[in-house]
C-alpha cells in the first residue's frame, strides 16, 4: 500500500510536466518575488522527503503532505517545524488536504478523513470519490466530487451498451457536485457541480478550474454555480490541477513548468516559472496555497522542495 501512496504523485508530476503534442514552450513573465525555500533534503528541513500537497490553515500553519514518508508534517508560516499528523494505515494515494484551524481533512480518492489533534481519526463518506477539499475561515468543510466514476466510465464506455451508458451517466451526475459540510460532517448545502480542483476565499466564495486543459473555472458565491469560460491558455492536458486564491481575488493555477495568475474573471495577468536569481526555475509546481498574510506556497515535486513567494499584498 505504500508502495502505492509514493508511486501515485510521481506518475500525476510525469502527467503534470509533459507538454502538450505540438506546443510551443510557454513564455516566462516576472513573477513574484521568491523569498524562502523549504528543501527536504535540506539540514534546515530535514522533516520531509517527497511533499506532493500542501494545506494552510486560516491561523498560518502550513501542513505538507508527504507521501514518501506517508505523514503529514505542520511548519509555521517561516518553515519551523511544529509537529506530526499520522495518517491512516490503511490509506490508499491521497488527492486532496485541506486544513482549519482545529481539524486536518485528506482525501483518498474514495472517502475523506478527519484528523484530530490528539492523533484520533473519523472517516467521512459523503461523496462518491471526493477529490477535491477546501476549507473556508468559518470552520465549513467543502467536498468536489467524483472524478474516479467518470474516468472508470471514460473506461468501460466502448464495451457498454448505449443504455448502460445513459444509466451510468445518470446514476454519476446524481454523485457529482460539491458538498458544504460543518466540521461535524452535517450538511449545509449542495450544488450540482463539475468534480473539479477546488479553493475558497475569505469572503466564502468557492472557485475550481477545469482540470484537464483549464478552459473553463466555476464561481461559487450564492445558490447557483456559476460557470465562465476563461482565457488561461493552458499548455499542459492533464488530470491534476491545482487552484488557490488570494485576498484580491487573483487565481493562481499550476501548468506544466508555470504557474498562471489570472483575475477574478480568468484572464491571465501573467505566467512564470523563475524563481528569482538566487533560486533555481521551477521544473514541476503542483499543489498552491496561500497565507493569511498573502504569501504564495508552490510544491515544486520534482525539486522536493516548497517555494514562498511575496505576491505584494503585504
Amino acid at each position: 500500500m505504500r508502495r502505492l501512496l509514493a508511486a501515485v504523485p510521481v506518475a500525476a508530476a510525469l502527467i503534470l510536466n509533459v507538454p502538450a503534442f505540438g506546443a510551443p514552450p510557454p513564455p516566462c513573465d516576472p513573477g513574484p518575488k521568491a523569498v524562502q525555500e523549504w528543501k527536504g533534503y535540506d539540514a534546515r528541513h530535514p522533516q520531509f522527503r517527497k511533499v506532493s500537497t500542501i494545506a494552510i490553515a486560516p491561523s498560518g500553519s502550513v501542513f505538507l503532505l508527504d507521501q514518501e514518508l506517508h505523514v503529514i508534517r505542520e511548519f509555521s508560516t517561516d518553515g519551523r517545524f511544529l509537529k506530526n499528523w499520522e495518517l491512516p494505515d490503511d490509506s490508499e494515494a491521497l488527492v486532496a488536504m485541506a486544513a482549519s484551524d482545529s481539524f486536518l481533512y485528506v482525501s483518498d480518492g474514495h472517502v475523506t478523513y478527519q484528523l484530530f489533534g490528539d492523533g484520533s481519526i473519523a472517516t467521512w463518506t459523503r461523496g462518491a470519490a471526493p477529490s477535491g477539499l477546501a476549507v473556508d475561515e468559518l470552520g465549513h468543510v467543502f467536498i468536489s466530487a467524483s472524478t474516479h466514476r467518470m474516468l472508470t466510465l471514460d473506461a468501460m464506455r466502448r464495451h457498454m451498451t448505449p443504455k448502460d451508458v445513459e444509466e451510468m451517466e445518470d446514476s454519476i451526475a446524481k454523485e457529482l457536485g460539491i458538498w458544504k459540510l460543518t466540521s461535524r460532517g452535517d450538511v449545509l448545502a449542495y450544488w450540482q457541480a463539475p468534480p473539479w480542483p477546488i479553493t475558497v476565499a475569505r469572503d466564502g466564495t468557492l472557485y475550481a478550474v477545469e482540470p484537464k486543459s483549464g478552459k473553463s473555472f466555476l464561481r461559487l458565491g450564492g445558490k447557483t454555480p456559476e460557470v465562465k469560460t476563461c482565457r488561461m491558455d493552458l499548455q499542459q492536458t492533464m488530470v491534476y490541477r491545482a487552484i488557490a486564491v488570494s485576498s484580491e481575488g487573483h487565481l493562481f493555477v499550476n501548468d506544466r513548468e508555470n504557474v498562471v495568475e489570472t483575475d477574478a474573471k480568468g484572464k491571465v495577468i501573467r505566467r512564470w516559472c523563475d524563481a528569482e536569481p538566487g533560486y533555481e526555475p521551477l521544473s514541476a509546481p503542483g499543489s498552491l496555497g496561500i497565507d493569511s498574510k498573502g504569501y504564495l506556497y508552490v510544491v515544486d515535486y520534482f525539486k522536493s522542495r516548497v517555494l514562498k513567494f511575496d505576491l505584494g499584498t503585504n
